[in-house]
């Protein structure tokens, strides 16, 4: 049997998603705890494979895994020996076959999130003035100085950005078939920092244009505690939810916010959007 596994994690407690042999990560935690629910033996002969590698501090509600195991999965059990702090929490799972790997994804989903009082200290513009900025990065574009190079084509297409307050907090909602190296965070750094940025660096259309010499923007990506990989789409999956750990998810988020405010909006985030899943 294949297993495609959805799970909500708290970035800020690791060293990124990413397993590693020196640091503790949530990919190498997850896999650790695989192994002492004898689920597999190793990630390699078990085809342990992951969607998506989250930066450390990046926050996610729905990052996937898949493995093969001879023994059926229950959600609870592999919980039960996940950090008791609850900074891992696997809510929902499916049967795939042999082959199915997790990395062809249909899309992906971004929110950052903002409460409404810390938006206002960080930029004189308007959500109005925001979106209109925003709607200048959707479609296919160059995103050279909008993420941290590596190897890969800097072009990217966005399908989606959906920017809208609910009660105290903004969410900004990224979705893409993929994203580069902290490329959601350096495009919320540009909205918060347009009013500040010279009228070259205002022109976003020649910033995103393909082959055309621009110069760097030099802007710090925006706080990576604020990201969070919401969701990643697959067709025909048919996905099987485990209510009690996603009331643990609840739970978690009224506990372990820093700020009385950040707790009470954050928690209704979180709820709405596990109210939306079938």
């Amino acid at each position: 049997m294949r297993y495609l596994v959805r799970t909500y994690y708290e970035g800020e407690r690791y060293y990124g998603y990413q397993r590693q042999s020196d640091v503790l990560t949530v990919e190498g935690t997850i896999i650790n705890a695989l192994i002492k629910t004898k689920y597999i033996k190793e990630p390699d002969t078990s085809q342990f494979k992951s969607a998506s590698r989250t930066d450390r501090e990046v926050n996610a509600l729905g990052n996937v895994f898949a493995f093969n195991t001879n023994k059926e999965l229950v959600l609870s059990q592999v919980n039960s020996v996940l950090p008791r702090n609850k900074s891992i929490i696997c809510w929902a799972y499916a049967n795939v076959n042999n082959h199915f790997s997790p990395r062809h994804v249909k899309w992906k989903k971004y929110w950052y999130i903002l409460p409404v009082e810390i938006l206002k200290q960080k930029t004189s513009l308007s959500l109005s003035e925001i979106r209109e900025i925003s709607t200048k990065f959707v479609g296919k574009h160059d995103f050279e100085l909008f993420c941290k190079l590596d190897h890969r084509n800097t072009q990217r297409k966005i399908n989606e950005i959906n920017i809208q307050q609910r009660g105290n907090v903004v969410i900004f909602e990224f979705i893409s078939q993929s994203f580069l190296w902290e490329q959601v965070r350096r495009i919320m750094a540009y909205f918060i920092q347009y009013p500040s940025l010279n009228k070259k660096l205002q022109n976003t259309e020649f910033l995103l244009s393909f082959n055309s010499k621009k110069e760097d923007i030099n802007l710090k990506p925006a706080n990576p505690a604020c990201l969070m990989l919401t969701e990643l789409y697959y067709e025909n999956i048919h996905w099987i939810y485990d209510r009690k750990e996603i009331e643990k998810i609840n739970r978690k988020m009224c506990k372990d916010l820093k700020s009385l405010k950040q707790q009470v909006s954050q928690k209704n985030v979180i709820q709405n959007f596990f109210h939306t899943i079938n």
